[in-house]
């Protein structure tokens, strides 16, 4: 049950007014949610506490706590629908009380309330298989002008393991010369290298500057 709640919690924050909209209260330590499964036979509990969802259900027959569903090799009709009843109100929670945060960093938000701002535009995850790849595109004709994604840095070029994320630009040869210093900004990782350029949101370069790359980025691909 641990390794599920993680996996349905991966990039997404909790939104405290959509959890008590729930049903969830709150306490000294985080937020409660109770309701009866198994035809009132049994009592489940949700936590969510420090940014984790954990599960209690509680045998009111037998007027016991009841764990059997928490073990991986259990088997059988009854720990499993007690196991699958506690999954499916896991995921309804997860869907309807937490929002999607891949990108953490302080320039990434900005960078992503400016565009929503100026351009009315919206981040698209496209690939399942890579959540932490997104992308914007013009609204009038479909082609992107920015994406965001989270990588390692070795993935630059840079002698580190630790992640960092990106923004991926439509550039003109004249800038990507003037630009690309193989610190912050780069040859764009996962795009055509003459067109576009990478530039890292870790703070070492002032959002500014990047925004007026992003509005460059925006004209180019009007053309």
């Amino acid at each position: 049950m641990v390794e599920f709640t993680q996996n349905l919690l991966k990039f997404k924050k909790a939104n405290a007014a959509k959890l008590e909209s729930f049903g969830f209260k709150k306490d000294n330590e985080g937020y409660v949610f109770q309701t009866p499964i198994l035809n009132g036979q049994m009592l489940l509990t949700i936590k969510y506490e420090n940014g984790a969802l954990q599960t209690e259900v509680f045998d009111l027959e037998n007027d016991m706590p009841y764990t059997l569903y928490k073990i991986k090799g259990a088997t059988g009709s009854f720990v499993g629908q007690v196991r699958q009843d506690c999954q499916d109100l896991l995921t309804k929670i997860a869907n309807e009380c937490f929002e999607r945060e891949v990108f953490s960093s302080a320039q990434s938000k900005q960078i992503i309330n400016y565009i929503d701002e100026k351009y009315g535009d919206q981040l698209e995850y496209l690939w399942e298989k890579f959540p932490s790849n997104a992308i914007w595109r013009r609204q009038d004709n479909k082609k992107w002008y920015a994406a965001l994604i989270k990588i390692p840095k070795n993935k630059l070029g840079i002698d580190s393991n630790d992640e960092v994320e990106i923004i991926d630009l439509r550039a003109d040869s004249a800038t990507s010369k003037n630009l690309i210093d193989g610190k912050s900004f780069f040859q764009a990782y996962h795009m055509n290298k003459q067109h576009w350029i990478t530039v890292t949101l870790d703070g070492s370069i002032q959002t500014e500057l990047i925004t007026k790359l992003i509005d460059q980025s925006f004209a180019l691909a009007a053309k």
